[in-house]
């Protein structure tokens, strides 16, 4: 009996040295998975912060889009009126060129008129100056009647 007693303690010192190494693996494993946990915590909150900071950098976007939005707007705006503009310069220059022939056919006009007024005061010349002759001659003439 006292064998069988020395027995069961030994094997009661060795299942207690077992428990004592599980005990000290369970430990151990603890200890890991505490580091692992406040490893994983670490990760989390700077994780957080990249959020955070995205979310921010993702709202500045939105408001440079809102500013670039109004910019082009304000862009397509000053484009129409540009246009509007250079349309109403190219009628102008339309009226203007239009205005031009006119001034250009009635300039000719004048002009032939002005030929023919002038070849007209040279044939009034020309009888003026036949008649002055007649008249010159109808003086000799009558001169030579007097008596």
């Amino acid at each position: 009996m006292a064998e069988e007693v020395r027995k069961l303690a030994e094997q009661s010192q060795q299942a207690a040295k077992q428990i004592a190494a599980l005990i000290g693996e369970i430990q151990h494993d603890t200890d890991d998975a505490v580091i692992a946990m406040n490893e994983g915590t670490r990760v989390v909150a700077a994780g957080s912060v990249v959020v955070n900071q995205a979310g921010q950098a993702f709202q500045e976007i939105a408001a440079y889009v809102g500013q670039v939005s109004t910019q082009v707007r304000d862009i397509s705006g000053v484009v129409k009126q540009t246009a509007a503009d250079s349309r109403q310069i190219v009628s102008s220059v339309q009226e203007i060129s239009q205005v031009s022939e006119e001034t250009g056919a009635h300039t000719q006009t004048v002009s032939s008129v002005t030929e023919e007024q002038s070849a007209s005061a040279q044939e009034i010349a020309a009888a003026s100056q036949a008649l002055a002759n007649l008249a010159e001659d109808l003086t000799q003439i009558i001169g030579k009647f007097k008596v």
